[in-house]
């Protein structure tokens, strides 16, 4: 198996990955190296903003990126 991570932020702040990725190698996963942190709204009372053109481009290269490496078997 294996997993690409990645987390919306309304700070952009991606420290929540760190914890994901040991858990998930701790079960044997295979996780992509690279990693996408982006926009997003925070809880009910909480700040943030909706993902911009910027960030849903991101994901798109993302997305490509780890579809490539699956592909290509390097994950």
């Amino acid at each position: 198996a294996a997993a690409a991570i990645y987390c919306t932020s309304p700070k952009k702040n991606g420290a929540c990955l760190k914890a994901m990725r040991e858990a998930l190698i701790a079960r044997g996963i295979k996780v992509v190296e690279e990693e996408l942190v982006c926009n997003g709204k925070g809880g009910l009372f909480a700040g943030g903003k909706a993902p911009t053109e910027e960030d849903y481009e991101a994901a798109k290269k993302f997305a490509n990126h780890c579809m490539n490496l699956a592909l290509e078997h390097k994950i």
